[in-house]
């Protein structure tokens, strides 16, 4: 069961990387090239180290829970940065 959540979980995990890069790439300039790298690399040591801690849970709902909330999180951050450049 949590193989299988784990494998859904990260097939989600490019729409939430995707929602993430969108407006970080539409919002860049020659000055700000390398925020935007940097900011992507912070959310995705993240995002991995999340997963990697839930494997060390044993309590399957917790550990379920605990590999989608990344992907939810990405998603969030990834549509304030679409308002924010949006109203930009």
């Amino acid at each position: 069961r949590m193989t299988m959540t784990k494998r859904y979980s990260f097939s989600m995990a490019c729409l939430a990387f995707a929602f993430i890069a969108v407006p970080l790439g539409l919002t860049s300039r020659r000055a700000e090239t390398s925020r935007g790298l940097i900011i992507s690399l912070m959310i995705a040591v993240a995002y991995f180290l999340t997963m990697e801690m839930s494997e060390q849970i044993n309590n399957h709902r917790v550990a379920s829970v605990m590999l989608w909330v990344p992907n939810l999180i990405c998603i969030g951050l990834g549509m304030w940065f679409f308002l924010k450049a949006r109203f930009k």
